[in-house]
């Protein structure tokens, strides 16, 4: 998800709360490890966990912005 900046239905809540409450430090771990993987720079994957934050309505949406 981090990687294509959309998130299915089902999987949204499950989203939002990972955005919301996880440590940063986990997020920044699986950013790096997507963009790894996907052979990615990883600020692609940020601009992406941001446009989820931002649709989403993440709480936190400042912080991954």
């Amino acid at each position: 998800m981090p990687l294509f900046g959309a998130v299915p239905s089902p999987s949204a809540p499950h989203l939002t709360h990972l955005l919301d409450e996880a440590p940063v430090p986990i997020i920044v771990m699986v950013v790096e490890e997507t963009a790894s993987c996907a052979h990615l720079p990883p600020r692609q994957i940020w601009r992406n966990v941001a446009k989820l934050a931002e649709s989403l309505s993440v709480h936190r949406r400042a912080l991954w912005a």
